[in-house]
Formats: C-alpha cells, structure tokens, sequence
C-alpha cells in the first residue's frame, strides 16, 4: 500500500480518486484513448510508476467500502504501456513488478483456471475434498519456493538490497508457476471425487471436459462440463424457453457493429458513451455492471431483441449467476439490493417464471461468433433491411449455422 518513504527495491504508489480510462468512439466503430483522458468513479485507486511508460492502476478491496464505492470496480487491474503498439510481451513481463505471475500460461497450465472456474460454478468449495485439495495447494507453492531458493542461493552472493528485493520477488512467482502442474492435478483428483469420477482421469476423459478457453469479444471463457456433458438434458429442462435480451438503448444497428452485447464496464473501455444501458450508476454499486443481463422468457413478439432458443449455448459458460426476480446482478449485498436466491443452478434457472428474472454473464457475449443469437427482433422492416446490410457490409452470410435472413426478423 502506499507510503511517504518507499522501502528500498519496492515501487512507490499514489492514492487518488477511482476513475477509469475514457476512449473516443469513432463513426465506424473504432475507439482510441490519449493516454490520459479519464471519467470520475466512486472509490478510491492505487497509481503505480512501473517505469519506462509503463503504469498499474489498482483499486484495493480495503480502501473502497463496499457501500459507497462503485463494486464493479473492486479489485480491478489495469496496467498501460507506452503509445504504440508492440508492448504486449514486456507489459506481461511488468506484472513481476506488481507479485504476479509474469510470463503466458501454457495450456496445461491453463487448466488450474478451467477447474477454479467449474468450482465456483458448481459450488463446489463446500466438498471436503475439494476444500482438502485447495489448501494442499496453497502449501505447495511454498515447498517450491524452498527447493527452489536451495538450488538458486548462491546467486543472492553479492547483491545489493534492491537486487535481493527483486531476487526474492521472482523466486516466488517461478515458485508459483512451477507449482501449477502439480496444482492442477491435485484439484483435478478432487473435483473428480465431489462430481462422482472415478478419477482424475475419469474426469479428463468425461464428456463435457474442455479446459481450453473460449474466445467471446475480447476476453476469454471457459466452459462448465457439468452443463457441456448433459446440454440436451439442460434445454430439456427449459421446455422450449430460452434467453432473451431487449435492446433498450434503441441501439440494436450500433449493437451489432461492435460485434458484442458488452457490459456496462467494458462499454466504458469502448469508448461507448454512459447512458445505454438500463440502471447504470445502480449496477456499478452492485457488481453487476461487470456483466451482461439476460431474461428467461419465451420466443419475443416485438423488437429490437436477442433471443437464444438454446439456452445452453451460454449457460455452457462458467461466468454466469442468475436470481429469480430482479436484483441489479447485484454481488454486493452493502448495495443495498440483496444477494438472497442467488444461483448457478441451470435447473433452478430454467423453472424461472416472473418476468423480472435475471441472469448475468461475465463481460458480454460474442454476437457474431459462437454465442450467436439464433433470432435477431428487430422493431421494423426498415431496421431489418438495416441490419441485414450491416451484416452483409461484415461479410457474415449465416449465424449459428443458419441463413441471416432467417436469424433477422
């Protein structure tokens, strides 16, 4: 945290008032940011000088009470190199600087975050093995950081104190990704016995198993095996209802360009200006602005709306929570709006029946890729014949597997 006197070796950081970075939205589409051109937000962040250009911008979970702050912004990182392009590799490297992990996972590797994810989804912190599993790892990073200060010591030779600083700092983030291997296959082993495998390789091997992520927009998902392995079951379930979502910013055109239905928060990173979407100010204080909101509901009548007849299409996702009526997304019950009947349960979620349902999905969703809507409302045959061009103009001649001009309507 931040300090008048900066310990030698550790990197000096500012307190001020949260805010967030401010793009510029050209006509077709394109946004790009001075560097420096920001909005206000309620809360406070940590600035960090990573040197050469390179800054860190953190907003603390201590110093942001979760009932005046704005939630969706707890937490968050943001680390901004140079102008220019071409910073990609050396502002991963810049992480180390911050105690994180400073090189790209391996596939492999990528795992930990795939079982991480389908534990919080399937709730499965609460199994005693996984429970078991999670603080045997935790303990195994140190052991690795021991080994490895055994076979590196006599490097330390000589080293003034920054350079200890910096030595001990990178020991522990090898330490952690020498571990991840290792890691992943203890939790592996436990998640297997909570979901009845017989294995960690029964597992591996299961139906619905897929612990590569999935492109969406631009960030990455993965997937939840449980909904992967039993998705005629889950629309079963849903008796020919599926997930829907009304364009309310009278924006459907504009929508689309983009390629995403993005969230409040990664409309902001767009450079889309504020007041699009539904109870803004309200979702940022609840969490839910980092998410996209969709609505169990049948075959819409009227437009602009986007409608999934196959819900698993998106609940295969491990993003996503859901409440029965209307709670802001609401993942901070100092909101004010509460976190009662909250769930992760596509079965629960598919028994929805008020018209105030909700369910959120992390980030957005990849309109013109695979979450594809499969029918496109529009509100008139003009706006059909708009967005029809406007796909076309993109090059894209089918959706989901079918024709635009059936997807468009």
């Amino acid at each position: 945290a931040p300090a008048e006197d900066t310990p030698s070796g550790q990197l000096s950081a500012a307190v001020r008032d949260a805010s967030r970075i401010q793009p510029t939205l050209a006509a077709d589409g394109t946004a790009s940011w001075d560097g420096a051109s920001r909005s206000k937000a309620k809360g406070k962040e940590y600035l960090v000088d990573l040197g050469e250009g390179y800054t860190a911008v953190y907003r603390p979970y201590g110093a942001n009470d979760p009932a005046t702050s704005e939630h969706s912004l707890r937490g968050a990182l943001e680390v901004t190199g140079p102008a220019g392009g071409g910073h990609g590799p050396e502002l991963v490297s810049r992480l180390g600087q911050l105690n994180l992990v400073n090189r790209p996972m391996t596939s492999a590797e990528g795992e930990w975050a795939y079982l991480r994810a389908n534990v919080d989804a399937q709730r499965l912190t609460s199994k005693a093995a996984v429970k078991a599993a999670l603080a045997e790892t935790d303990g195994l990073e140190d052991a690795v950081e021991h080994v490895l200060f055994a076979q590196r010591a006599s490097q330390a030779a000589g080293m003034t104190d920054p350079e200890l600083h910096r030595f001990a700092r990178q020991l522990r983030l090898d330490a952690e990704a020498t571990a991840l291997p290792s890691k992943v296959s203890i939790l592996r082993e436990a998640v297997a016995k909570a979901t009845g495998h017989a294995d960690g390789a029964a597992l591996a091997a299961s139906a619905g198993y897929d612990p590569a992520p999935r492109p969406s927009g631009g960030w990455l998902t993965w997937g939840r095996f449980d909904v992967d392995a039993d998705r005629a079951g889950v629309r079963a379930g849903f008796g020919g209802r599926g997930l829907t979502h009304r364009v309310t910013g009278g924006n459907i055109v504009d929508v689309l360009r983009t390629g995403v239905l993005a969230s409040t928060e990664r409309r902001s990173l767009m450079g889309v200006a504020p007041g699009k979407g539904m109870s803004e100010a309200a979702d940022k204080k609840s969490g839910g602005a980092r998410s996209v909101f969709l609505r169990v509901g049948g075959t819409p009548t009227s437009g602009p709306t986007l409608f999934w007849s196959d819900p698993t299409v998106l609940l295969r996702r491990a993003d996503w929570y859901a409440y029965p009526s209307d709670h802001f997304g609401s993942v901070n019950p100092a909101s004010g709006h509460s976190v009662n009947g909250l769930t992760h349960d596509p079965a629960t979620v598919a028994e929805f029946t008020g018209g105030s349902n909700e369910v959120m999905f992390r980030h957005g969703i990849d309109l013109l890729g695979a979450e594809a809507p499969s029918r496109i409302r529009c509100t008139n045959a003009a706006q059909r014949k708009e967005v029809l061009a406007l796909l076309t103009g993109k090059g894209i001649t089918s959706l989901g597997g079918r024709p635009i001009s059936e997807v468009v309507q």
